[in-house]
């Protein structure tokens, strides 16, 4: 038990620094929600590419960070109208950069290109969903009830997983998840969601408590596919964390891989099936 003391009490740290940060951007809205969506996401493609150093796999760092800046931008900017244009030029350049590179790199090759554009995928396109998602309609209030949701999946599937966990999800990708912890991250999903609803948005036209909890659940599902898809990465280079920044947590990258898959499914799901 005395073991496992200083991971929890560095868990509470990182989230007593970033629930009041996170709050404030989303309360705040505008350009300090955009601002703040897109120097996270640069974070993470930093990173994102320092995951690969000491590699012969190496991404274009620059490349990598502007992109996924552009893509929150972008999505604010054009209210998402012309992010499929954008993204489009933002491939091309990748293209136009990776035969550059190849070009003058002896070392480089077409499976570098492939996981340079793995990370664009993973962290520009998915996180800029974030941005779409807080301009929604009751926007500030569909990120309050999608995203601490998966956080408290996170939590749920920590704790269960570490208390009962005994059968395991992925082994090779993450030998410390379990099928219990995942059981668990589902069931804290859903009732953080229930109760966020239950509590705050009552009565709101667009978020029920049927809806609430349903989107809790496909949430609970789907979002650790993020994490899982990192820990690939940093299996395949041997890392434990893609960084240091947040105390217990690692990296910006471990916080919001989750993050990534489970606030563009919220998004879709909301936009296309929820709001007039």
């Amino acid at each position: 038990m005395n073991k496992k003391n200083p991971t929890m009490g560095k868990r509470i740290l990182g989230i007593a620094i970033i629930v009041p940060i996170g709050v404030g951007l989303v309360l705040a809205g505008g350009w300090f929600f955009t601002g703040g969506v897109a120097a996270i996401l640069a974070i993470a493609a930093w990173e994102y590419w320092n995951l690969f150093q000491g590699s012969s796999l190496a991404p274009n760092r620059c490349y990598l960070v502007i992109s996924a800046v552009l893509s929150a931008v972008s999505r604010y900017i054009f209210g998402g109208v012309y992010f499929e244009l954008v993204f489009t030029a933002i491939f091309i350049s990748g293209v136009i950069i990776s035969l550059y590179r190849y070009e003058n790199e002896e070392t480089y090759n077409i499976t570098t290109f492939g996981m340079e554009m793995a990370g664009i995928l993973f962290i520009a396109y998915f996180g800029s969903y974030l941005v779409s998602l807080r301009f929604l309609p009751d926007g500030k209030m569909w990120v309050l009830l999608a995203i601490p949701a998966i956080g408290s999946g996170d939590i749920g599937a920590f704790l269960l997983g570490s208390k009962w966990g005994k059968h395991k999800m992925a082994p090779r990708v993450s030998p410390q998840k379990s099928m219990e912890g995942y059981a668990g991250g589902i069931l804290f999903t859903v009732l953080y969601a229930f109760l966020f609803t239950l509590i705050f948005t009552y009565g709101t036209a667009n978020i029920t408590i049927q809806r609430a909890i349903l989107l809790g659940l496909i949430l609970g599902i789907i979002s650790p596919i993020g994490d899982l898809l990192e820990s690939l990465f940093k299996r395949t280079f041997n890392r434990k964390d893609s960084g240091k920044l947040i105390p217990g947590h690692g990296g910006i990258l471990d916080r919001i891989d989750t993050w990534l898959v489970g606030g563009a499914v919220a998004y879709l799901i909301i936009s296309h099936f929820w709001i007039p």
